[in-house]
């Protein structure tokens, strides 16, 4: 059979950096993806980031039977390749490793000598696990009941045990991670066949042993559950099994307790936000819980509260995180009880550049009041050094944040073009999202009449 290798370099891609000469620091993984003719029409490259799958790259097959890619792995552990919909198959990838597969709709295996010895024991697994794997969450398998399940699932239980104790690669570490991973997956087959639709539905008396135990806290005390594609989906189901083991409601209140580690625990709250409709909501949850939510996770939940919400005068303020030059993340919410005027610029904004002058000048006839300065950036990553040196160089004013781009600012403020200059109050209201330039004397007006209320 004749392939067409086509390569994919997704160095960009992957790393989402732009630096000379890093071809030459790390070495690229190479994976090839062999399948039977038209079998899949394209194939799809994907990480794993906070327990979901995310797609990097896609490609058509060569002459419908081949596609090839090569990579400098942002990480090491497990990516996915497959369709994109319903086919994923896990490859553990790092520097100068080689993967050869051959997938098709059922199931995938190594082919070629080159594969790394994570990628053999991984394969291993796979093939242990293929049967009861595709009938516990394969649509198409959805009419064998647990009936038939149960006693392939009981004896499936035996033969990986036995894997489990026997993984043995050389390196201790990924041993270890291994069988953690094992452990993982034979938890979201059961629990996979559980949640599906069938046509019989067992009693509590039907259930093999297995599953009386398939939710520990000691399974939650690290977030390692976020390094494998389907560890989001498990971590709810774990959850799932105990709020209707104790018929609590789905509410974060309710099953915060069953996840001792905190990462886990902001993961659970930014899922359960996507239930609610209005911003108000979302910021009532994140002042009750927000304890849980880590710096990036606070950043997520600001954007997905921005898409909600709608920048009216004397409404709630819509809150943003962003880091300054030294990593720190800075709140606008840490500013409440102060008048704090926002700056949203660009380096490469000319009318911004021509409002300096102006914005220096009042921040200095305003420094011993409760006037706040802060200047938010939307230059992209690949600018943040440009930034940086602006910001010295210039000796801008306040405090200098990095938003990367038009994100979540610019969606809940529905800024469309820059500067944009707004004034929010003591009381961490809005005073106005569209306040005038400091090149207009209306501005330290407005932040004089604020600093009386």
């Amino acid at each position: 059979m004749k392939y067409i290798k086509v390569f994919v370099l997704l160095l960009g891609i992957v790393m989402n950096v732009d630096m000379p000469g890093l071809a030459q620091k790390f070495e690229k993984a190479v994976v090839d993806c062999y399948t039977a003719k038209d079998a899949f029409k394209t194939i799809v490259f994907k990480k794993v980031k906070d327990g979901k799958t995310q797609q990097v790259v896609e490609g058509e097959c060569a002459e419908g039977r081949y596609f090839g890619f090569s990579c400098i792995p942002p990480y090491e552990g497990i990516y996915v390749v497959g369709d994109g919909k319903h086919l994923e198959y896990p490859v553990y990838l790092k520097q100068g490793d080689r993967v050869s597969l051959y997938l098709d709709q059922d199931t995938a295996y190594l082919v070629g000598k080159k594969c790394s010895r994570e990628n053999k024991i991984l394969y291993e697994w796979q093939a242990l696990s293929a049967e009861v794997r595709r009938i516990a969450t394969r649509i198409k398998y959805m009419s064998i009941d647990y009936t038939t399940f149960f006693p392939m699932f009981e004896t499936f239980l035996e033969k990986a045990h036995a894997f489990q104790k026997n993984i043995k690669s050389g390196d201790k570490s990924f041993d270890a991670w291994m069988k953690r991973y094992v452990e993982y997956d034979i938890d979201y087959i059961a629990l996979s066949f559980s949640y599906t639709p069938r046509k019989k539905f067992p009693g509590k008396s039907d259930y093999p042993e297995y599953y009386k135990s398939v939710y520990a806290s000691g399974k939650l005390e690290d977030d390692m559950l976020m390094e494998v594609p389907f560890g989001m989906a498990l971590l709810e189901q774990y959850v799932l099994e105990q709020v209707m083991e104790n018929k609590e409601p789905y509410m974060f209140e309710y099953f915060e307790k069953y996840v001792p580690n905190h990462r886990l625990k902001g993961e659970m709250l930014l899922s359960s936000m996507k239930r609610f409709s209005s911003y108000a909501d979302c910021m009532k949850q994140k002042e009750m819980w927000g304890k849980y939510l880590t710096k990036e996770q606070t950043v997520r939940m600001d954007a997905m509260a921005a898409n909600l919400y709608k920048a009216e005068e004397g409404m709630r303020a819509a809150d943003f995180t962003y880091p300054d030059k030294d990593g720190k993340m800075v709140s606008l919410s840490d500013f409440k009880g102060k008048v704090v005027l926002v700056d949203v610029w660009a380096t490469w904004c000319s009318p911004c550049r021509k409002e300096l002058p102006y914005l220096k000048k009042l921040e200095e006839e305003m420094k011993d009041t409760d006037v706040v300065f802060v200047g938010v950036s939307l230059d992209e990553d690949k600018n943040h050094e440009k930034w940086k040196k602006f910001i010295a160089d210039e000796k801008l004013p306040g405090f200098q944040l990095f938003a990367n781009g038009w994100s979540h600012i610019a969606k809940a403020y529905k800024i469309t073009g820059i500067p944009r200059f707004m004034v929010f109050g003591r009381d961490g209201r809005i005073v106005a999202v569209k306040a005038p330039r400091p090149s207009d004397k209306a501005l330290k007006e407005l932040l004089e009449r604020e600093l009386k209320k």
